[in-house]
């Protein structure tokens, strides 16, 4: 008899090692899927460093991408940015991109390694107010602006070699409020 409680007592204790275990193991496993799924949306809405094209989420079959000419994220310093702005149709079907009253230009905002913005050019690729254009499915609209490497803090000066990143956007007319993802690059001390 004292041979089964033993066995008994044994049992429920293996029982709630198992328990102990199996909650332990399931914890472990959701942490790291956290981490996983975090980091790769993350990359996921972020440029890398050394790409030279960012981009919007996608808003009612459009997204916008900002690339830097000749695919570049370093610069001498004094080298004007070229940005080659691009609203993609995505969609299967036709749609209007509109520029009512200005709001769908295309505008970038430069900032520092601190998080501060430093240049903007709002209003910068001014299509005829009210104007509109036709994208069939798989089209774009593009345009260029350039960025001289000014800074508006301190009044129109050269910015110091570092690290940057730009935004692109289309103005704030819904239903086009595209904005990208940053775009890094770096300006060299040469």
């Amino acid at each position: 008899m004292r041979e089964l409680q033993i066995i008994k007592a044994s049992s429920r204790l293996n029982h709630k090692s198992l328990a102990v275990i199996l909650i332990l193991v399931l914890a472990i496993s959701t942490g790291v899927a956290t981490v996983i799924y975090f980091q790769s949306s993350r990359s996921e809405s972020s440029s890398s460093p050394s790409s030279a094209t960012a981009s919007s989420g996608l808003v009612d079959g459009l997204r916008l991408s900002i690339t830097l000419e000749g695919n570049k994220t370093k610069y001498s310093q004094g080298e004007v940015v070229n940005i080659t702005f691009a609203v993609i149709n995505e969609s299967k079907r036709t749609q209007m991109f509109i520029n009512e009253n200005g709001n769908a230009t295309f505008n970038f905002v430069v900032y520092n390694s601190s998080d501060v913005p430093i240049y903007s050019e709002l209003f910068g690729a001014i299509a005829p107010l009210n104007a509109s254009e036709r994208l069939g499915p798989n089209q774009d609209f593009t345009s260029t602006l350039s960025w001289p490497q000014e800074s508006l803090i301190g009044g129109f000066s050269q910015v110091p070699p570092g690290g940057y990143y730009i935004i692109g956007e289309t103005g704030n007319n819904t239903p086009h409020e595209l904005e990208t993802a940053r775009l890094n690059i770096t300006i060299l001390n040469e």
